[in-house]
């Protein structure tokens, strides 16, 4: 279940922070599940900019099924922004 249909959705800036989410969950002790059934869906975002764009946002709350959406921003270039 992905894209779209998957109810639980995680955004992420880029193609390492969704690689390290679901090792990360692992070590915690949270059971990542299958390939085709992951315990949520990550969306690699290219860039804040593409993450924190406005139809970027409204389309995920507006996903059909989507109960939860979560976001990761890391403060590796600007922390003080």
């Amino acid at each position: 279940m992905a894209g779209s249909e998957q109810k639980r959705r995680l955004l992420v800036e880029g193609a390492d922070d969704k690689r390290t989410i679901p090792e990360l969950m692992e070590a915690n002790g949270i059971t990542w599940g299958y390939p085709s059934d992951p315990v949520v869906d990550i969306g690699d975002c290219e860039g804040i900019e593409n993450l924190l764009n406005n139809r970027t946002l409204s389309a995920e709350f507006k996903a059909s099924g989507r109960r939860q959406v979560g976001f990761i921003v890391d403060a590796d270039e600007s922390p003080g922004d």
